[in-house]
């Protein structure tokens, strides 16, 4: 199994990333704007900014920072109730 922060975006993710993109572009419509971007370590939030940053000029991005206090949460680990159980006998 793939690790979750290692699951890249899908086809249907780029396509409402750059979507994200357009709205972004068009509310934040100042000249001089100043843009920060923080994404999470997750590998589909990369992938998601590389969606979006083609829609701001260089000059108007200050940095991209990867927050990891941003992540996912990640809420519990869904495994076979039965092989974990084992596997906790046999230690």
């Amino acid at each position: 199994t793939t690790a979750d922060w290692r699951i890249p975006l899908t086809e249907v993710g780029r396509k409402q990333a750059k979507e994200a993109g357009k709205e972004l572009r068009e509310k934040i419509c100042e000249q001089d704007a100043s843009i920060v971007f923080y994404y999470s370590p997750y590998l589909r939030t990369k992938q998601t900014l590389d969606e979006i940053m083609p829609y701001f000029d260089e000059k108007e991005i200050v940095s991209c920072m990867e927050e990891p206090r941003i992540c996912e949460q990640q809420i519990g680990n869904f495994q076979n109730l039965h092989q974990v159980l084992d596997a906790k006998a046999e230690r």
